[in-house]
């Protein structure tokens, strides 16, 4: 995965499925919205992410849901990701 940020606001990619995020830092999180197969945005292709950056800056933790899995599914049922800086 390839992070950018500019001001508050992050972008990025990973391979699989073509992935992206975009989303915008708050504190410590990153709120924001992941998204599949080359942009072609529906409820199981994209979803919400709120992810966690350590106080190194050197990884981070988070969730991440699907879109059609409803407004709660963040703090009901999310699924986890997490991340290591490599450079």
């Amino acid at each position: 995965m390839i992070l950018v940020q500019t001001n508050e606001t992050v972008t990025g990619t990973y391979s699989y499925h073509d992935g992206r995020i975009s989303g915008t830092v708050q504190g410590t999180h990153l709120i924001g919205k992941w998204f599949e197969f080359d942009g072609v945005e529906s409820d199981r292709d994209s979803g919400p992410i709120d992810w966690i950056l350590s106080s190194d800056a050197k990884s981070f933790e988070g969730t991440w849901a699907y879109g059609d899995d409803g407004p709660d599914a963040m703090t009901e049922s999310p699924g986890k990701w997490t991340g290591i800086r490599t450079l």
